[in-house]
């Protein structure tokens, strides 16, 4: 993973723990990882399907909101 990318996902981060309470935060957003980017396309690995299904569903607008304002991309993510 590029120097980049780990500074920019901490950002992103740091965004939302402000945004979420510490439950949900350590839940399902702590363990996110991002892998790369490619073209237009911002990829994370979750722990399991179980957690992406919920991440999807609750946080996946807060998220790429989120890094919309760090990056200054509009990226889609993939889990």
């Amino acid at each position: 993973m590029s120097q980049i990318l780990q500074s920019d996902w901490e950002k992103i981060l740091d965004c939302l723990k402000g945004e979420v309470t510490a439950i949900s935060f350590n839940t399902w957003i702590a363990d996110i990882k991002p892998l790369y980017v490619e073209d237009n396309s911002f990829f994370v690995q979750v722990p399991s399907d179980f957690h992406r299904t919920n991440i999807q569903s609750r946080f996946h607008d807060l998220l790429k909101n989120t890094m919309k304002f760090v990056t200054n991309q509009d990226y889609d993510i993939k889990y």
